[in-house]
């Protein structure tokens, strides 16, 4: 049973990145990848968020296959591996940002 509400939450983190992986998202307070700096400028909001779109649709990708592949393992951790794969997702994201100029 709780694969299932990975399996969901997975896809529903898929789902959310898509709009932001095509740059569909314009710079708003609402949805995307919000920081001072994304929101200053919006051709760091578009290549930040394009590039955390990219990064959470794998996120959400590896989650899967570690759900489908290691069920027992996602079923016994999965709050574990849902927040450590989306850590992980945010960091790479953060450091991205942090070489952009401005």
């Amino acid at each position: 049973m709780i694969n299932i509400k990975l399996y969901a939450i997975w896809i529903f983190i898929f789902i959310l990145s898509i709009p932001m992986a095509f740059n569909l998202v314009p710079p708003n307070r609402a949805f995307g990848f919000r920081t001072a700096k994304t929101l200053s400028n919006p051709q760091i909001w578009r290549q930040a968020n394009a590039f955390s779109g990219w990064i959470f649709l794998a996120a959400a990708l590896v989650g899967i296959g570690i759900t489908y592949f290691k069920p027992g393992f996602a079923s016994s951790h999965g709050t574990l591996l849902l927040f450590s794969i989306l850590a992980v997702a945010l960091i790479i994201s953060l450091i991205y940002l942090n070489y952009l100029p401005g």
